[in-house]
């Protein structure tokens, strides 16, 4: 799997997995999330993990990091103007060898599933890349996890 820079909205497809820094720990972790269609240039229907309401996403990831527990969130569906995140370069798409993930229309099902459930949200073991992977892959992966794990153990 590799990652690629998005220098246009149109580029995208429906089922892609897509990221972008987060307000979270200044940038430094990634905000990842399905794309459903390309509404236009810039605005994208997404499909990714939120924080509850009453919450931002800081809190979401910062309570779960420091607790080590599960914090509520939810899944959630909407279209999402991604134009500045564009034009700064901060869009990856993310590229997966033939064979390793579903098809756009099965990670469309998957990502619509978790719509229905509580997103029991852990910056470890369940974030919005676990979530995301799962829907493309059937696979509960987040990269940014590991390597948090391994800085912390050190």
């Amino acid at each position: 799997m590799s990652k690629e820079i998005v220098s246009s909205a149109w580029e995208l497809e429906k089922g892609d997995h897509i990221s972008c820094p987060t307000q979270a720990a200044s940038g430094m972790l990634r905000h990842h999330a399905i794309v459903v269609k390309v509404i236009s240039d810039t605005v994208v229907r997404l499909i990714h993990v939120t924080a509850q309401q009453g919450h931002n996403s800081s809190s979401l990831v910062l309570s779960g990091a420091a607790s080590g527990h599960s914090t509520p969130a939810s899944v959630k569906e909407g279209n999402v103007d991604i134009g500045k995140l564009i034009s700064n370069g901060d869009v990856y798409r993310y590229k997966y060898s033939p064979g390793g993930c579903l098809s756009p229309t099965e990670v469309i099902e998957n990502a619509r599933s978790g719509l229905k459930k509580e997103f029991k949200y852990n910056v470890f073991d369940n974030n919005c890349e676990h979530f995301a992977r799962w829907c493309k892959t059937g696979k509960m992966e987040s990269h940014q996890a590991e390597k948090a794990k391994k800085m912390l153990s050190m």
